[in-house]
């Protein structure tokens, strides 16, 4: 049985992250020990993936807008638990009274 290049290309990312079953990864191995060309597009896409996976990128850095976010939600927060505290406690002030 002789499988398409256009199928196997389309199964070498998975064959690559061993995401194939077993009989899967014989087929598209098999094919690949024998076309010259899917071998090929193997090697560059093997490449491609390890140079993606040794990059290393450096987040940006934060700016002063994203600094004065940050700490005006932090305040927020803290805000919103107090005013939630009281509103409880009212709350049960007001319950009490009524019982």
């Amino acid at each position: 049985m002789s499988i398409p290049c256009e199928v196997i290309e389309d199964l070498v990312s998975l064959y690559k992250d061993r995401a194939v079953q077993p009989k899967t990864a014989s087929v598209v191995n098999s094919h690949l020990k024998s076309c010259p060309e899917c071998r090929k597009y193997y090697r560059i896409y093997d490449s491609v993936e390890y140079r993606r996976a040794a990059s290393t990128l450096k987040p940006p850095p934060i700016t002063t807008t994203e600094a004065k976010y940050a700490v005006l939600s932090s305040r927020l927060r803290r805000y919103r638990k107090r005013l939630l505290a009281g509103v409880a406690t009212i709350g049960l002030i007001l319950t009490g009274a009524v019982v």
